[in-house]
């Protein structure tokens, strides 16, 4: 979302959605993880969203930065990107 542009109160909101839709899946894995112990590792968390938008930043200068340096992702890429998946 943050390479199509969206504003980053926006992407926090849709990834905290996972919340609300996340289904439980662990049972399919037999992994033999308390039901806890998965909830915890796999719910939608802010902290864990801004630590890796800190990394990005860290990283690249910026969120714009580490998109086009280490991503490759670059402006006319976006362009493409926003032009396919926006409507």
């Amino acid at each position: 979302l943050l390479a199509l542009g969206v504003d980053l109160d926006t992407v926090m909101e849709d990834y905290l959605l996972t919340n609300n839709y996340r289904r439980e899946v662990s049972h399919l894995l037999d992994l033999n993880i308390a039901d806890d112990v998965m909830k915890t590792l796999t719910a939608a968390q802010p902290d864990y969203l801004m630590a890796s938008i800190g990394s990005m930043r860290k990283e690249g200068g910026s969120i714009d930065g580490y998109m086009r340096h280490v991503m490759g992702i670059d402006p006319a890429f976006q362009a493409r990107l926003r032009a396919a998946l926006l409507v």
